[in-house]
């Protein structure tokens, strides 16, 4: 008798170790980050908007709320504060919160993942030169492949030249061209022109101007491209009217001459169509040539 009591008494605990041990895995709850990824969603003068997205990972819960706190990374002062929550009851679920940022800062972020008060996970992130993202209006998928000047006239102590910038652009744009002259030592502006260019993808653009400036000096010219009021590119060339020469002994600088008139170049058209002649003149002329050598043998008989 006894011993059937023993055996049903192991067999009471047993039962009620397993039951216990169900009932807690049932209502035990669990919740995890996975990996974090970052967004770029827009981008302007000021500002940055990144989304943060990542898998959360979670049993016997249904409703959770992720906590940002975003410091600064140089003071690691507390700049902002946002919460956003979710509901779902499956085992996997995609997050995504999404958080604008000044472009001016680095920063530090800490992301809490909580149930009510209770923060089941953290995850830290550092963002950083936001100051180098470019909207799309800023920008410009173009290069500069080449540039010369030509001389067209030397008169009065002064130098014509057209100044010619050979590009090659990824997209087609309408921009704002401006060529502008400066001196070489002093960075006076000499002169400057703008136009409106668009620059077409697969193709060389040339975007010219003509200038006139005082001989004897030595001069940058610069391309500056503008898209919305913008400055967006910008490329310079060196035109030297007043070269000098080194000597490899002691680095002397030797003045030399640099005549400009040798190197006037008269613009003309790339193609010039030949005018023809008077139509039917040749046969006329022809005909008089032999009448005139059919007269010559007669008067010889």
């Amino acid at each position: 008798m006894n011993e059937k009591v023993v055996v049903a008494a192991i067999v009471i605990i047993i039962a009620s170790a397993i039951a216990v041990a169900v009932t807690a895995s049932k209502f035990e709850s669990y919740a995890r980050f996975g990996d974090i990824d970052m967004k770029l969603e827009a981008v302007n003068d000021s500002h940055a908007v990144v989304t943060f997205v990542t898998e959360v990972r979670k049993e016997n819960v249904e409703e959770f709320a992720i906590k940002a706190k975003i410091y600064d990374i140089q003071t690691d002062l507390l700049l902002n504060e946002l919460e956003e929550t979710f509901k779902s009851p499956e085992s996997r679920f995609t997050a995504e919160l999404t958080i604008p940022f000044e472009k001016t800062r680095d920063y530090k972020i800490v992301l809490y993942l909580q149930v009510g008060d209770r923060i089941y996970d953290s995850y830290r992130l550092t963002l950083r030169n936001l100051r180098n993202l470019v909207s799309e209006d800023m920008k410009l998928e173009a290069s500069l492949v080449d540039s010369d000047f030509l001389l067209t006239s030397v008169k009065n102590g002064s130098v014509g030249f057209v100044a010619r910038f050979y590009v090659e652009s990824v997209k087609d744009y309408d921009v704002v061209a401006r060529i502008k002259v400066l001196q070489a030592d002093s960075n006076v502006l000499v002169g400057e022109s703008w136009k409106n260019v668009t620059l077409q993808k697969g193709k060389t653009n040339i975007v010219s101007a003509e200038f006139e400036v005082p001989d004897d000096y030595n001069y940058v010219v610069k391309l500056d491209v503008w898209r919305n009021g913008k400055l967006v590119k910008s490329w310079a060339d060196v035109l030297n009217l007043a070269p000098t020469k080194k000597l490899s002994k002691g680095e002397v600088e030797k003045e030399v001459d640099f005549e400009a008139e040798k190197f006037v170049t008269a613009v003309e058209p790339e193609y010039v169509p030949k005018s023809g002649g008077v139509p039917g003149f040749e046969v006329v002329f022809a005909l008089m040539a032999l009448a005139g050598v059919a007269l010559w043998r007669k008067a010889r008989r």
